[in-house]
């Protein structure tokens, strides 16, 4: 092949590639050179017409032709007349780098659609290497966000591992990007990010969507007084749930062996709402409900309180949330009198979603890839690169995701 048909083939408009070092079935090594005769100071670019020395490189680019390409190039260290001794800048790669810009974009670009093991195993490179290019391409392709402008935000916690080890996401309501990710769930946790905003930013703040946990509504006391405090209707969710299997457990205790084969097995049957059910699941709920227990009055609370979160006006939605607490107070069921509580002690923060409409949908949306990413090993080894991670994946999600966003060169000066 020729030296022209070469360079083509390598893809850098900025060297010429002078030939073939050695080859064999897996792996090729091409002797290449800059394009420009004049080495350029990487400082302030201009030419420079005395090179100090010569070192020689060897760095991994794209394969070619199905097999492992390396470049090898003599670099310039240039005596420049306005800066003094430096290396001369290469656009395609950047100085002490093994694997040239392009390679590096490929992998961060594959390590969003694949594994880290399967990205290593197919570029024969080892795990480590791989999350570290990733974690540069991500903090190159993916820059701090923007937090000058906040009005609405949600905040939710995530496990990455066992024993209660916590991560704290928040992200931005109206771009639906995660902007910040701090290990905990204590309320120093989320003191660490809103220090980090201006007076002014967090007395923008509007709205803060989250559950009913008290570190996060003391921080958001303290740090956002004027924001509107938005209790997401997925944590409510999840209390009722609770509630409705505690009775279930209960009911199975007391009851005699007929009962207990009615309720046996119709766990999930319980705790689904109930338009989403199969023919076959909706019998089944009904033989449960005829069984006129606490169990079957539990469900039918759980189910009615559904229509909170569609009523038309705030005036209604309290009306309605008074009257379903002190039902849930008479009923006689002690975990619905203890969610009844619950709701009435923190009756404005769920009125306000009557105002706000909004909940942490987004971020639920999420968990699923999450936790994907956190079956991997680096989910607790490196907490910023799975918040790295988990904001590339927001974006891909948010209302931004069909935008293209500019390539991005990951680069490293020179220590």
């Amino acid at each position: 092949m020729r030296v022209e048909e070469l360079t083509r083939v390598v893809g850098l408009k900025d060297i010429v590639v002078e030939g073939i070092v050695s080859e064999s079935a897996e792996q090729v090594h091409l002797a290449v050179r800059p394009a420009n005769d004049l080495p350029l100071c990487r400082k302030c670019g201009d030419p420079c017409l005395l090179v100090h020395s010569t070192r020689a490189r060897v760095v991994r680019h794209l394969d070619a032709f199905g097999r492992r390409t390396w470049m090898a190039f003599d670099s310039r260290m240039v005596d420049c007349l306005a800066c003094g001794l430096g290396a001369e800048a290469l656009s395609f790669v950047d100085p002490g780098m093994r694997t040239s810009r392009a390679f590096r974009r490929a992998v961060g670009e594959l390590c969003a659609l694949l594994p880290l093991k399967q990205v290593a195993e197919e570029l024969h490179l080892s795990e480590d290497t791989v999350r570290t290019i990733d974690k540069e391409y991500l903090a190159a392709q993916y820059p701090p966000p923007d937090l000058s402008d906040l009005r609405t935000i949600a905040i939710d916690e995530i496990a990455y591992r066992k024993g209660h080890k916590y991560l704290t996401l928040i992200l931005n309501y109206e771009s639906g990007e995660v902007i910040w990710s701090g290990e905990g769930r204590k309320e120093a946790t989320l003191a660490t990010f809103f220090a980090a905003l201006s007076p002014e930013v967090r007395g923008r703040i509007e709205y803060v969507s989250m559950d009913m946990a008290t570190p996060f509504i003391n921080a958001v006391a303290e740090w956002c007084p004027r924001a509107a405090v938005v209790f997401d209707r997925f944590d409510v969710v999840k209390h009722m749930n609770e509630a409705v299997n505690d009775t279930r457990k209960t009911t199975m205790a007391k009851a005699d062996a007929k009962i207990r084969r009615s309720v046996k097995g119709k766990r999930f049957v319980l705790l689904r709402r109930r338009a989403t059910l199969t023919d076959k699941d909706a019998g089944r709920l009904e033989e449960l409900l005829t069984l006129n227990t606490d169990l079957t009055k539990a469900y039918l609370m759980k189910e009615d309180f559904q229509q909170f979160w569609t009523l038309p006006s705030l005036a209604e939605a309290a009306t309605f949330l008074d009257a379903w607490t002190a039902e849930a107070a008479d009923a006689g069921i002690p975990p619905i009198a203890r969610v009844g509580r619950m709701l009435q002690n923190h009756r404005a923060g769920l009125l306000a979603y009557h105002r706000s409409r909004i909940s942490n949908g987004l971020l639920e949306g999420l968990n699923n890839k999450i936790n994907v990413l956190r079956r991997s090993r680096y989910a607790f080894r490196d907490l910023e690169y799975f918040g790295l991670k988990i904001r590339q994946l927001s974006i891909v999600r948010s209302k931004r995701r069909h935008q293209t966003y500019p390539l991005v060169d990951v680069t490293r000066d020179a220590a």
